[in-house]
Order: C-alpha cells, then sequence, then structure tokens
C-alpha cells in the first residue's frame, strides 16, 4: 500500500498521516519534517526556507529522493506536498481546511519551530503567503498545481471534524477505494 497525503496549510496532515500509518503498519516519510530541520540549521522560518529552495535548486533534491522511495518501498504513507505528482501508484489523499479554523490552529500549534503566531490575522496572513509562495513554485517548475483537487483520489475537509472522526472516515474512503480498484494498487 502507498498512500500520499497532501492538502492546506494546518488542515492535520501530520496527524492523520501518523495514525492511518498505526492502523495500516506503514512506514512514514514526510517532507515537513525534513524541511522543518533543514529551515532551523538556517535560521529561516519555514516560508523564508521556500524561497531558498527555489533560488538554490534544493527542491531538486528532495523530488528525487521522493521518486526513489516510490520506486523501491512498499507499504508506505509519504506526507509531503508534492509526493502524489511523484509516486504515481499511490492513493492520493488531499486535506482541506477553512481558512479561519487553520489560522486557529497555527495559533495552538506545538511544533517547537519558528512558525509561533500570536494573533489570528498574523497567523491567517502567514499561511496565506506560504500558500502562495509553494503554489506559485511548483507551477512554475512542475506545471503542477497542488491545490488543483482533480489531482487526488481522496479529498476530505477536517474543519468541523475531530481527529478520530477524520480519522475514520478517511480509512472508510480508503476501504473504499481499495475496493473499487484493487487490482491497481494491491
Amino acid at each position: 500500500m502507498k498512500i500520499t497525503i497532501t492538502g492546506d496549510l494546518y488542515s492535520g496532515k501530520s496527524c492523520l498521516s501518523k495514525s492511518l500509518c498505526s492502523h495500516y503498519g506503514l512506514k512514514i516519510f514526510s517532507a515537513g519534517k525534513l524541511l522543518r530541520k533543514e529551515a532551523e540549521s538556517l535560521g529561516m522560518d519555514i516560508t523564508e526556507f521556500n524561497k531558498y529552495m527555489d533560488d538554490n535548486n534544493v527542491d531538486m533534491i528532495i523530488d528525487e529522493r521522493t521518486r526513489e522511495i516510490g520506486r523501491n518501498e512498499e507499504n508506505f504513507l509519504f506526507d509531503a506536498r508534492l509526493a502524489w505528482y511523484f509516486i504515481e501508484d499511490s492513493i492520493n489523499i488531499y486535506l482541506k481546511v477553512n481558512e479561519d479554523i487553520a489560522a486557529e490552529r497555527a495559533i495552538k500549534d506545538a511544533r517547537g519551530s519558528s512558525e509561533t503566531y500570536i494573533t489570528k490575522e498574523g497567523a491567517l496572513f502567514s499561511i496565506k503567503k506560504r500558500s502562495l509562495v509553494e503554489r506559485e513554485r511548483f507551477i512554475r517548475l512542475y506545471d503542477a498545481d497542488i491545490y488543483n483537487l482533480h489531482n487526488y483520489d481522496i479529498i476530505f475537509d477536517t474543519s468541523f471534524w475531530s481527529r478520530e472522526e477524520v480519522l475514520l472516515k478517511v480509512i472508510e474512503s480508503i476501504e473504499l477505494y481499495r475496493k473499487n480498484y484493487k487490482d491497481s494498487f494491491w
């Protein structure tokens, strides 16, 4: 089983990824963790690091590693903006979230990185800026729009659901997908 997860900032991708890996016994790969670690080592926040990546062609390193995992690994989940683009034989999940709820989640987020927000307005501004920077970079580099929902097999809005409810609904969707496309993925 190969699953890719992407979606809106603060939609719950990391939390769902961990829960799905536990449920299905999958290995987890996360571009976000790798990128945050690199950004912090350079004294940058994630938005600044996105610009740095663009200016210095760092994307190619992440892209090749993603392709390699897609070719050589089995039974994994990849949490990354473009994993769906580089791993063709995966179930591609997109998580949506209302932008006001995303800003509230950003304020409460305890990742321990430089992405801390005091006001909802500040969080919302930063989320919109980062989303725009990423979208423009991926369209320019790959002609791939991460916000085009036609790229995904399962789309779920996490705005008004608990973590447990999201997990159950997404598992239900995966099982339905497996039933309908069994020969393609298993």
